[in-house]
């Protein structure tokens, strides 16, 4: 089961009356108690709501900056990335936490960028969705083909192996 930690993006929903709230650390156990399935906290993007959610029992967060329905001054998932994992990982339950990078990923190349930050799992939306509408399976398996390649090139130019080969040292960082 999904749950979006604060109702970002919800805009539709808030114009017509409906709440939209931020929700607390017990509303996300009374969700987690809810369900016997995997339980999944998706649109964190500060370690405040990582560490809430995985003190609720949550299985999966999902790193997201909600697909561009947030303000422009709104940070990117890969800004954010290594912080939050630093902190999950920092505490007995999140070492056993998922945590998924999901926004900006356009490329393979961006795709291991998200992986060297931390992520154990990477999403791709939105070139899958536009691929999807403007030509189809056809279109959705040239983006796929596409992703993988540059996944590939990605990997061999950071001589990595494996996945477990790709982390925060083949990255270039700024000043």
């Amino acid at each position: 089961m999904g749950v979006d930690i604060d109702g970002a993006g919800s805009v539709n929903f808030a114009l017509s009356g409906k709440p939209v709230f931020r929700k607390t650390i017990d509303e996300l156990k009374e969700l987690k108690k809810s369900t016997a399935l995997p339980f999944i906290v998706k649109g964190i993007m500060c370690e405040e709501d990582a560490l809430a959610a995985v003190e609720a029992g949550a299985d999966v967060i999902g790193i997201s900056n909600h697909g561009g329905r947030v303000l422009d001054s709104t940070p990117g998932v890969a800004d954010v990335l290594p912080e939050i994992v630093k902190a999950v990982r920092g505490t007995k339950k999140g070492k056993r936490v998922v945590i998924t990078a999901d926004g900006g990923v356009r490329t393979g190349f961006d795709a291991v960028k998200m992986f060297a930050l931390g992520a154990d799992f990477v999403l791709v939306g939105r070139p899958l969705a536009r691929e999807a509408v403007s030509s189809g399976v056809e279109g959705v398996k040239r983006i796929l083909e596409y992703l993988k390649t540059d996944f590939k090139i990605a990997m061999i130019m950071t001589s990595c192996n494996t996945l477990k080969d790709i982390n925060e040292t083949i990255l270039i960082k700024g000043s």
